[in-house]
């Protein structure tokens, strides 16, 4: 049955895939026709979905057991969930910041972080540990990089 499952994922994760790359060449051509920020959270979006469903925690981690693959996939249910959450506070938070009245607040601001967290989780079973490792240090530099002077 898991078998099965992962299979079903799989297929939707070529599907998104295939939906994203028509619509990046349609939406983004001569006449776009779709806001940049829905761009931008759309295309960030269906990326998460595509990298969930092609390379599980499952498959990485998961090994023969079928509780722990079962386990694994739990994870990645949580991780998509919670990432269409920031998706929803995104296109909020971008329509203040486009209209110039944004307050970020505690909770605006941790919601944010657990979608870097994710994205950059994404890009690590995506392209290896070395790019989310200078990623986080461009981070840290960016937030710190000024302080000794």
């Amino acid at each position: 049955m898991l078998t099965k499952f992962e299979s079903f994922m799989r297929q939707i994760g070529l599907w998104v895939g295939f939906v994203l790359a028509v619509a990046a060449i349609y939406g983004a051509g001569p006449f776009p026709f779709i806001e940049q920020g829905v761009r931008l959270g759309g295309a960030i979006g269906s990326a998460v979905i595509i990298t969930l469903m092609l390379k599980p925690l499952a498959n990485e981690f998961g090994g023969e057991s079928p509780n722990r693959r079962m386990f694994f996939w739990v994870i990645d249910l949580i991780i998509l969930f919670g990432f269409l959450f920031t998706l929803l506070n995104f296109a909020e938070v971008y329509e203040s910041l486009w209209d110039g009245v944004v307050i970020l607040e505690t909770p605006t601001l941790a919601i944010g972080f657990f979608g870097t967290m994710v994205i950059i989780d994404m890009v690590r079973r995506n392209f290896g540990i070395i790019l989310p490792i200078i990623c986080i240090l461009m981070l840290i530099y960016a937030q710190f990089g000024d302080l000794p002077g």
